[in-house]
């Protein structure tokens, strides 16, 4: 190794193939091979999004099951549809006695 560091220093054209191999494995711990090739983490990354998207998708059930009340009376299309009561569909003079106090200022 020490020989190596040497040799280094001078030029590379006089460093054989092995030398030079030698000198890289010294320097890099991989290959460029062996440094581009495919690794899986690509699955354990899906596997994980997949199990938080399933966790969040149980969680969203168990609210509407037990947090939420049912659905309201007054938003079914039957209670929608009727009139509201206490208001008249119809044109019907005004009565009462504020309707007397308005007529007597004319």
């Amino acid at each position: 190794e020490e020989v190596l560091k040497e040799k280094e220093k001078g030029p590379w054209s006089g460093l054989s193939i092995d030398e030079k191999v030698e000198w890289y494995c010294i320097n890099f711990n991989e290959s460029f091979t062996e440094m581009k090739r495919n690794t899986n983490e690509w699955k354990t990354v899906a596997g994980k999004t997949m199990f938080f998207i399933g966790f969040a998708a149980l969680i969203l059930i168990w609210e509407k099951h037990y947090v939420y009340s049912p659905i309201l009376h007054t938003f079914e299309e039957e209670w929608v549809a009727k009139p509201p009561r206490g208001c008249s569909t119809q044109n019907q003079p005004d009565s009462g006695l504020l309707s007397q106090v308005g007529l007597q200022q004319e």
